[in-house]
């Protein structure tokens, strides 16, 4: 069974600074979904002032960043890309999914979550909430967020992807390539391509200024570094934690859904037989 989870119900204020805490505990958190809503249309600038930060206080094991201090403009886009949004120039309430693996919240863990910034054009009512819709084994994924400098490389640990974004009005450029390096080689990708590659391949893509630089194809994660061509790029890195420590983590959900197929075997023949050829089909090649 889906759940929600809230963890922050505030209304931001126009002009003035803010921080607001939240924290959610006992809990399998899949997604951290934004909810956003004004008496005016939504801007990308103005979500470009709210900062995220999401941290695993974890009792087993290392505590580990989940949100390294995005701007919630370019968490937007991210979530544009892989799943949609259709926000447009009228829209007053909009909506944002970040994909966080299936956080494991037992004992003691806390996912702490915060916002912060200044300077916002209208008043922002903002409601922040887990959702947990995964059964399985625990993962965890991490966002960073790289403020470019021309020519500057930067190293990734575990990278999964990274995304560039350019400012609202920038044209991707073919002369600005930005080089990147994993386990396997080089490879030179221009803001044009990986803008095009963003647009094409987004699930619903309302924005043209953000797109996929590198991506791992292994399932595993690897180290790589890139180096950015612009001062104009700005780099969202996808991630993943590991710790020893949290092996084992995600079982009972495991378990809870091994019961209930044990339930549909006691109670519907039919059903259960349909399901089984079903997964055997599956399982085929």
């Amino acid at each position: 069974m889906s759940q929600t989870r809230n963890a922050i119900r505030v209304s931001l204020p126009a002009t003035d600074s803010f921080s607001h805490n939240g924290k959610i505990t006992n809990f399998s958190c899949d997604s951290i979904d934004f909810s956003l809503s004004a008496a005016a249309a939504l801007t990308l600038v103005d979500f470009d002032k709210i900062i995220v930060r999401v941290q695993l206080k974890n009792s087993k094991g290392s505590n580990a960043i989940i949100v390294n201090s995005v701007p919630l403009g370019l968490l937007a886009r991210y979530s544009d890309y892989i799943q949609g949004w259709g926000i447009n120039s009228e829209d007053k309430y909009g909506a944002i999914s970040i994909p966080v693996g299936n956080i494991i919240l037992e004992g003691d863990d806390e996912l702490d979550i915060s916002l912060s910034g200044s300077g916002l054009s209208q008043a922002m009512a903002v409601s922040v909430f887990g959702y947990d819709y995964k059964v399985g084994p625990e993962m965890i994924f991490l966002y960073d967020y790289v403020d470019a400098s021309a020519t500057q490389v930067y190293q990734q640990v575990d990278a999964a992807a990274v995304f560039v974004a350019l400012p609202d009005g920038v044209v991707p450029s073919d002369t600005n390539s930005i080089a990147v390096n994993d386990y396997f080689g080089r490879n030179i990708v221009t803001e044009n391509e990986a803008i095009c590659l963003g647009a094409a391949s987004a699930q619903s893509g309302d924005w043209d200024n953000f797109g996929l630089v590198w991506s791992d194809d292994t399932g595993f994660t690897q180290d790589m570094s890139f180096k950015a061509s612009s001062d104009n790029e700005d780099f969202l890195v996808l991630r993943r934690f590991f710790d020893v420590n949290r092996l084992g983590m995600g079982q009972q959900s495991v378990i809870n859904k091994a019961d209930y197929l044990a339930f549909v075997k006691r109670t519907n023949a039919t059903k259960y037989k349909c399901l089984q050829y079903a997964a055997k089909l599956s399982n085929i090649g």
